[in-house]
């Protein structure tokens, strides 16, 4: 026989849904996310007869340590796309809850459909650390940049007209320029604020740096 498992994963918990062969449910459960519960869904998973296919969403957030261990115990393992899973339980039409949604994840497996592998292992995730933090980085300078503009607009009205966008150094300097001899509160906090833009897109510079040294060679064609 024939089973697929689906893995809904949560920050604190997994549901876990096996279904056979036709997609009728033979067991659900739900397990800590963490040390103790991947240990007891892999011992329910290994009280499960036949061959087994385990598909885990989120596999690179929530679900990434129970597909690293799942993967390291050698069992068949997929990410689940959740544009997938989701049209699944659709289909269903039962209503949402974890269970629901890991039936749903289980028979997104069960229809044999080519499903990628998780990104599992240590390089994959320090990779997806880096690139949070890069897209972190980046939301601040783009507020630091709309708080530079309100300013700007008090300060120097019209200033947008003389020149461009202000996460170019080009840009930053004339605006430092326009601010000469300016000693209002509004202007120091410009000048602040350019002085932390600078800082954040030399940060930025260094971590695509490193994200660049990180990522793994591309194999040969």
């Amino acid at each position: 026989m024939r089973v697929s498992i689906g893995i809904d994963s949560h920050k604190s918990t997994l549901a876990a849904a096996a279904v056979d062969e036709l997609g009728k449910v033979l067991s659900i459960e739900v397990f800590d996310n963490d040390c103790v519960g991947h240990g007891a869904l892999l011992e329910w998973r290994r009280s499960l007869e036949g061959e087994v296919r385990i598909g885990v969403e989120c596999s690179g957030s929530y679900g990434q340590p129970i597909a690293s261990v799942l993967v390291t115990a050698g069992e068949d393992v997929f990410e689940v796309p959740a544009n997938l899973s989701h049209r699944e339980a659709r289909r269903q039409n039962r209503g949402k809850s974890d269970p629901i949604d890991a039936v749903a994840i289980a028979r997104v497996v069960g229809r044999g459909d080519a499903l990628p592998r998780p990104k599992v292992g240590q390089t994959f995730e320090d990779l997806k650390l880096l690139s949070d933090h890069y897209d972190h980085l980046k939301r601040l300078r783009t507020q630091l940049a709309n708080r530079i503009h309100k300013h700007l607009m008090i300060v120097c009205p019209g200033y947008e007209k003389k020149i461009g966008s202000l996460t170019a150094e080009k840009t930053r300097k004339l605006v430092m320029t326009m601010l000469r001899g300016d000693r209002s509160v509004r202007a120091e906090l410009v000048r602040r604020n350019v002085k932390e833009l600078r800082r954040l897109d030399a940060e930025m510079k260094a971590l695509r740096t490193q994200i660049t040294a990180a990522s793994p060679l591309p194999g040969p064609h």
